[in-house]
């Protein structure tokens, strides 16, 4: 299963934007479902100069090397992207990309 949360003003991204944190979201579920997760969590965070995205899991087993394509495309548009496991034996993916402030 997989809980979906948004935070903030909903807005119109530029396009190569919004296709990266569509597949960082993409990529990171596929990776949780090939791993045998269980459940997973997306949360979305519009802000005024960035877009965070995190996705969390609770799979047993697995790493980040699945992911390592994201970074390229996340740091294409100035933005960054960190995978761990976190202490309460969670995974998380967590991707941050840089937006214009709105007018």
């Amino acid at each position: 299963s997989v809980r979906l949360d948004l935070d903030g003003w909903r807005r119109a991204l530029p396009a190569g934007v919004d296709l990266t944190a569509y597949r960082v979201i993409e990529d990171a579920l596929d990776a949780a479902r090939a791993n045998d997760a269980g459940e997973a969590e997306v949360f979305v965070r519009y802000r005024p100069r960035e877009l965070q995205l995190q996705v969390t899991d609770d799979r047993a087993d697995g790493d980040s090397g699945q992911l390592a394509g994201l970074r390229d495309r996340v740091g294409l548009y100035g933005g960054h992207l960190r995978a761990e496991r976190i202490e309460s034996g969670r995974f998380r993916v967590r991707a941050t990309l840089p937006l214009e402030e709105e007018s």
